[in-house]
């Protein structure tokens, strides 16, 4: 039995070379040219263990980017703002939601009035109209009692205007 082994031919393709106008350096001006160029993400070894160093009193800065830096401050500032504008929403809206669940008294003297059965607004105003004109005294009722039309309903509590 032989044994065979087939190796794969090796061959270079010929590189063409363009011709370039400009050269850039690769090196910066300020590095020798015998220095060793060392990668970025390479870190040099420490030279003590880690929990010997946690202690040590040098601290490197903290060097934030610019959107570290805008999480940094405006995170704090929208907080604050948005805690500002809660509480005073809270203190100025407060005293007109109050004020809306109080009806507000008469300004003008009135006289309440318990509703009888049959009895309509025209018969109340007319009774206590005293010389005025009946339809402006049903308008004052109809808006001091905060009615939605001319209908009521007997044992109802009316206010009713007096005669100034």
């Amino acid at each position: 039995m032989s044994t065979h082994v087939l190796h794969a031919p090796s061959f270079t393709l010929p590189v063409r070379r363009t011709h370039r106008t400009a050269v850039r350096n690769p090196r910066p001006a300020s590095r020798q040219a015998g220095t060793p160029v060392r990668p970025a993400s390479v870190r040099p070894a420490a030279s003590a263990p880690r929990a010997a160093r946690v202690g040590s009193p040098r601290r490197s800065p903290l060097h934030l980017t610019r959107r570290g830096r805008l999480v940094f401050v405006g995170l704090p500032v929208l907080l604050a703002t948005a805690l500002l504008l809660t509480v005073v929403g809270v203190f100025t809206t407060a005293p007109a939601a109050a004020e809306q669940g109080v009806r507000a008294v008469p300004s003008t003297p009135a006289v309440q009035v318990t509703v009888r059965p049959g009895e309509s607004l025209w018969e109340l105003a007319a009774a206590n109209a005293h010389g005025r004109d009946t339809r402006d005294v049903v308008a004052q009722i109809v808006e001091l009692n905060g009615l939605r039309g001319d209908a009521i309903e007997s044992g109802r509590k009316l206010y009713v205007p007096l005669g100034s």
